[in-house]
């Protein structure tokens, strides 16, 4: 589903961020799985499994209802578009691809 919102081209950016998020919560999760228990009552070891699985389960809710496919296939097509034009101008001499 990534890769359906990710403009052509540009998947190195997208797939780069996701990466980097992925390596901080490796490194942030184990410090709040040992928080939920710390926090829990009974000091049970699985607690922190049910939040992420709440937390799982939302995110995928988020993803099946909020976004848009077809709208993000008609963004990149703009975005793919307006880029064409841009390196096309800058090619002209007119003007310069670092000015906008």
């Amino acid at each position: 589903m990534i890769s359906e919102v990710t403009p052509r081209g540009y998947e190195f950016l997208f797939f780069s961020l996701f990466s980097i998020i992925g390596k901080t919560s490796s490194f942030i999760g184990p410090i709040v799985s040992s928080a939920i228990i710390d926090a829990t009552p009974s000091g049970n070891a699985s607690t922190p499994f049910y939040f992420l699985f709440a937390l799982s389960l939302c995110s995928f809710l988020m993803l099946v209802f909020c976004v848009d496919l077809k709208k993000s296939r008609k963004e990149q097509e703009a975005f793919l578009k307006e880029k064409m034009e841009r390196l096309a101008q800058s090619s002209d001499g007119s003007v310069s691809g670092l000015e906008k």
